[in-house]
């Protein structure tokens, strides 16, 4: 039998949960169409008109890598535990929000830059369809994925993204506060591969899986 007080603490829990999750999707919704915003005026800028395939096709991928973010931190399963360390908090909030105040200005045009933002944009987005319920900001064990492009490397998401922003770096005309500031980034994105894989290492369902798919971020190599 459950004791009174327990069920009152558990109600409080999971409305402290959704509540949270609320708050992150809104902050993270807005944040998302503010700097959708500004690239969008950058590729005005930069493109003139939207008749290239190339410049919609990576304007509607980037939207919805965004988009998607909020939505998944409504719909995302309870998870059966989290590591609630301040360095995963740290790392895990850098490596998610940072990208967002990323400041590029009018970019260059370059065929070969144009198509790895491009493929690296597909890569995160399809990344996040894969993992699905499963997204967190902290290391969390809400089921293993194994599906889609988590069968050939363990990261593909921050793959993706490093890069699309990579990429989009070098198209901006770079300067060293913008090297500064993607090279924090990264490593905060190598860190929360370390603490996740650290974390999760406890569960035999992933140690079954690092056996499975070796590599973490870079096929052939790390």
């Amino acid at each position: 039998m459950t004791h009174p007080n327990m069920s009152k603490y558990i109600n409080r829990r999971e409305i402290a949960d959704y509540a949270t999750n609320i708050a992150l999707a809104i902050l993270y919704l807005i944040f998302s169409v503010y700097f959708f915003m500004r690239f969008l005026i950058i590729f005005k800028t930069t493109f003139v008109n939207f008749s290239n395939f190339k410049e919609t096709l990576l304007i509607i991928l980037y939207f919805l890598t965004q988009i998607s973010w909020a939505a998944l931190f409504l719909l995302r399963k309870k998870p059966i535990s989290s590591d609630k360390k301040i360095s995963s908090w740290i790392y895990g909030g850098l490596g998610t929000f940072l990208p967002l105040f990323f400041s590029f200005t009018k970019l260059r045009t370059n065929f070969i830059l144009e198509a790895t933002t491009i493929i690296g944009a597909i890569i995160a987005f399809y990344s996040i369809l894969c993992l699905g319920k499963s997204a967190g900001i902290i290391p969390s064990n809400r089921g293993i994925v194994k599906h889609g492009l988590y069968a050939y490397i363990r990261h593909p998401m921050y793959l993706g993204y490093i890069i699309l922003f990579f990429s989009f770096l070098i198209m901006s005309n770079p300067d060293i506060y913008k090297f500064i500031l993607i090279s924090i980034w990264i490593f905060s994105i190598y860190k929360r591969i370390i603490l996740e894989e650290e974390f999760l290492g406890k569960y035999k369902d992933y140690l079954n899986y690092i056996k499975e798919v070796k590599f973490r971020l870079i096929p052939l190599i790390w």
